[in-house]
């Protein structure tokens, strides 16, 4: 075997195993994002109820809407 068909062998490999990587990659994230976004959701919250009435309503929000806030933002809210 020449060293050029060696080379493209060992591109080929890379590639497939640059490929695999990529899956493995996207599917952890498809597991864990979601996973994130709720703990965040809930640590948001739980600073969000922490605060006094007046605070809440300094920013816009009354603490029954706090969960939806932290959740769905500012345009679902208001919707």
């Amino acid at each position: 075997m020449t060293s050029l068909n060696l080379t493209a062998l060992q591109n080929s490999e890379v590639s497939r195993h640059r490929h695999v990587a990529r899956a493995v990659v996207r599917t952890v994230a498809l597991i864990l994002g979601p996973l994130v976004q709720a703990h965040r959701a809930r640590r948001d919250a739980e600073h969000l109820m922490g605060l006094n009435d007046d605070l809440l309503k300094d920013i816009g929000i009354a603490r029954c809407e706090v969960e939806a806030a932290v959740r769905w933002g500012q345009a679902r809210r208001s919707a």
